[in-house]
């Protein structure tokens, strides 16, 4: 009888052990969720260039991302580095996610865009939308029609990695890539490249910080392309936690479609 209450009590103890250790380990894995963005200016989306963020205003989508973690009690990092790092890191699993990536094929390679059930990107569970322009020295003759581009006497400069740079590429037009779209414009102005395509309020915004500085530049109307932005997760992630990343996609859905996301507009005066 003693030996058979001993032998109780031991089974008793070990499975207790590894109940505790398994849920201490689930909520250790459970709350950690590291996401990686590219560190250039992409106001006002993510706001400050290199490996920081500006501390009062980092950026609508970083604060939108960072609801989305508290609201599911996730322990989010963020991590700036260029955008050809961050693909890198996302297929090895060194991050959880990364954002803002528009769609393309070649990246599934990389991670997992929010899908629909007919196994095509579900483009309601993207993280915004945002144009592309053309930016060109004022009195040069480059024109753009929605269709083609004409009268462009030199390359046009493009941020290494981002997708604009591919599709003016399969446009048949001259790429001159770099690592920050102020380049582009300083490059521009100098006239060593015919124009710059970057994100349309990136640069609206900057030319509005500086009108001296970029008082020669203009925009090129209409914009150059408009591009719904995901979250993509690692293929680690998404198989470990499949539930998990489902929830993710929505939750950025419900709150890109709430109060929340007006008052972050009407924060950075884009209202």
């Amino acid at each position: 009888m003693e030996m058979a209450k001993i032998l109780f009590m031991s089974v008793l103890v070990f499975l207790l052990q590894t109940f505790f250790s398994t849920t201490m380990l689930y909520a250790q894995e459970k709350f950690k969720f590291t996401i990686g963005t590219d560190d250039t200016p992409g106001f006002p989306y993510m706001v400050g260039s290199g490996g920081t963020f500006d501390k009062k205003f980092p950026g609508i989508d970083v604060e939108l991302l960072n609801i989305m973690a508290q609201e599911l009690d996730l322990d989010v990092s963020f991590e700036r580095v260029t955008w050809e790092v961050c693909l890198a890191s996302l297929r090895r699993g060194r991050f959880d996610a990364i954002f803002p990536a528009s769609f393309k094929e070649k990246r599934l390679r990389y991670g997992s865009y929010p899908g629909t059930k007919q196994g095509k990107v579900d483009e309601k569970r993207s993280l915004r939308v945002s144009s592309y322009s053309l930016y060109k020295l004022k009195g040069t003759p480059l024109e753009w029609d929605g269709k083609k581009i004409t009268n462009l006497e030199l390359p046009i400069g493009a941020t290494r990695g981002w997708a604009i740079a591919d599709d003016l590429i399969n446009m048949g037009v001259e790429v001159e890539l770099n690592t920050n779209p102020k380049y582009d414009l300083s490059k521009v102005i100098a006239g060593r490249i015919g124009a710059a395509a970057s994100l349309t309020r990136t640069i609206d915004s900057l030319i509005r910080e500086n009108p001296k500085k970029y008082e020669k530049i203009e925009k090129v109307i209409p914009p150059l392309r408009s591009k719904k932005y995901y979250l993509m997760i690692s293929h680690q992630f998404q198989h470990k936690y499949p539930l998990l990343t489902e929830k993710i996609w929505n939750k950025i859905t419900e709150i890109y479609n709430s109060d929340i996301h007006f008052d972050l507009l009407k924060k950075y005066k884009e209202l």
